[in-house]
């Protein structure tokens, strides 16, 4: 037995094959591996192909339900033995490590008893006006917050209620582990079905965020039961992740660089200046947008006030 298949899926440029590769290689520690492609871009195909070293293998397929839509063609179409992995690591082409650990460190959580590790997680689920929140505990203590849609909260982006639908807590897909025995007993929905493209092409979202109860069908409008994965592992095992992000320094998320033909990465101690710079950029950021609405709350009481419109 292997102790990882990552699932990278492919959709910008050959390249990617070869970053992931090398990020792989660099990273410290010993376990074993293999990497499977999944290439949504015709034109990159055959070159990412050739680049494919002997412990990496690669597929072509519709770039239906995004990167997400691999989980489940994964199982159903190419039908890869997952017994033969001790877990599957869903690592995503904007992703990179920042830490040659990234590995090592991630092994360690789940063998310690970890039911699922990433990057960035988020212990409450997306904030949304008239939501009821639910606390979840778990078992080690630590606590997360799923929040239910109701009628009154606003629509989806394709006009549709979200009513009886949950956001919830997690890590987002750029990098998220499993064990491989929960992901051989999960059934992924079927990304082809209409119902995907009725609610806005929502497969991917609803994987990595998004749950909904089937019994309550006539709700939501969902016939098929959620693709969301890390929920039902949250659930099951009643394994909740520490709030402090013990992951959140081991990578940084590429911008344009992920679409770079040629893009070469620079050095761990060099990704880790660059992901500290951006950080504070977006903090900065943050910052006056909340000090914007506080100053746009104050003046438009004090117009009220004052009598002006």
């Amino acid at each position: 037995m292997k102790d990882i298949l990552f699932l990278v899926p492919l959709y910008y440029t050959s390249n990617s094959v070869v970053r992931t590769q090398n990020y792989i290689r660099e990273a410290t520690g010993n376990f074993t591996y293999d990497i499977y492609f999944c290439c949504t871009t015709p034109s990159i195909f055959e070159e990412s192909k050739l680049k494919c070293e002997s412990n990496s293998f690669i597929d072509q397929r519709e770039n239906v339900g995004v990167g997400q839509g691999m989980l489940w063609h994964l199982k159903h179409k190419r039908k890869t033995d997952l017994s033969a992995y001790k877990y599957i690591w869903f690592f995503e082409e904007s992703c990179e490590p920042i830490r040659p650990d990234w590995i090592e460190k991630a092994l360690a959580k789940l063998n310690s008893g970890w039911k699922i590790c990433g990057w960035d997680w988020h212990y409450e689920g997306k904030k949304r006006n008239d939501q009821i929140p639910h606390v979840f505990k778990g078992d080690n203590g630590n606590t997360c917050i799923a929040l239910k849609n109701t009628k009154a909260t606003a629509l989806d982006s394709a006009g549709n209620s979200v009513e009886a639908i949950w956001d919830t807590p997690g890590y987002r897909h750029e990098s998220i582990v499993f064990h491989s025995e929960d992901f051989q007993n999960f059934e992924f929905s079927d990304p082809y079905h209409s119902i995907w493209m009725e609610k806005g092409g929502t497969y991917g979202t609803s994987a990595e965020r998004f749950w909904w109860d089937l019994d309550q069908k006539n709700i939501h409008g969902y016939p098929l039961p959620s693709p969301n994965l890390q929920w039902e592992v949250i659930k099951k095992y009643k394994f909740v992740p520490p709030a402090q992000n013990d992951f959140f320094w081991y990578y940084r998320e590429l911008g344009m660089e992920k679409k770079y033909p040629n893009y070469i990465p620079a050095s761990f101690f060099v990704r880790k200046l660059i992901a500290i710079k951006s950080h504070i950029k977006m903090k900065k950021n943050l910052f006056f947008k909340r000090i914007y609405k506080i100053s746009f709350k104050i003046s438009s009481k004090l117009n009220m006030f004052f009598g002006r419109t």
